[in-house]
């Protein structure tokens, strides 16, 4: 068994910004999931629907009992929406979680309370069957780690779907951060980063050359449309004053 004591801000935050990046076809199953994986000092909270990926760090504040070493638990997106549904808590003022939460993992449960109160005198409860680890499933902090490892470099075009660009914004969101995007030597696919709790990743779409040809039609005919960039700018009257 392992049981942790984590800020309920904090899981918040996690499940919240890393939701959007789990696979939706139900035929997938593998990746319609949230992994919570868990060691000595923190609960790494991943996705991916291998498009995106989103990571996002919470602390642990108290390992009441005993910890296994390679604590794995794979939440459903349903089981996330009742997390998140349940278990309110307002922004921590200080260092210290405002309001704290319980995560006991055992052989065939999982269980969520509220133990904010009095010791002994516990909130909301929330206990689940714990869905059987997927070892298809990919090592997520190690993919993002070996795409963080190159070198920043300058890239001349990315193509991508609006959708899987916004699920990064949820991140910006909840962590009231900038959304820092990189590109790095070794790897298609770009950084992302949003404070100190979250990482991410997203690989490109590939055009077509009828869809290359579309887009540089459409890049000569917007020349075409706007301003020439050496044009007085159309605020300014005869004398070139506002």
């Amino acid at each position: 068994m392992t049981t942790v004591v984590v800020g309920t801000h904090d899981l918040r935050r996690a499940l919240t910004a890393v939701r959007p990046h789990h696979e939706k076809h139900p035929d997938l199953e593998t990746f319609r999931r949230v992994r919570l994986e868990i060691d000595a000092h923190n609960v790494t909270v991943v996705a991916t629907d291998r498009v995106s990926v989103g990571l996002a760090i919470v602390s642990i504040w108290q390992p009441e009992d005993s910890i296994n070493p390679d604590a794995v638990l794979d939440l459903t997106p349903e089981q996330v929406d009742k997390i998140l549904h349940i278990f309110k808590a307002p922004k921590d003022k200080n260092d210290e979680p405002s309001a704290i939460l319980r995560l006991e993992i055992g052989d065939n449960y999982w269980k969520l309370t509220d133990v904010s109160g009095l010791p002994g005198i516990d909130g909301q409860s929330l206990e689940q069957p714990r869905a059987a680890t997927d070892t298809g499933y990919p090592d997520i902090p190690l993919l993002i780690s070996r795409n963080r490892s190159g070198d920043v470099k300058w890239i001349e075009q990315f193509a991508t779907n609006g959708d899987r660009l916004a699920a990064f914004r949820i991140a910006g969101v909840v962590y009231d951060e900038p959304v820092l995007i990189e590109a790095r030597t070794g790897t298609s696919a770009l950084s992302i980063t949003v404070g100190e709790s979250f990482l991410g990743a997203l690989m490109p779409i590939t055009l077509t050359d009828e869809a290359q040809a579309k887009h540089t039609e459409w890049n000569t005919a917007w020349r075409h449309r706007l301003p020439a960039p050496d044009a007085k700018p159309r605020n300014l009257n005869p004398e070139g004053t506002q």
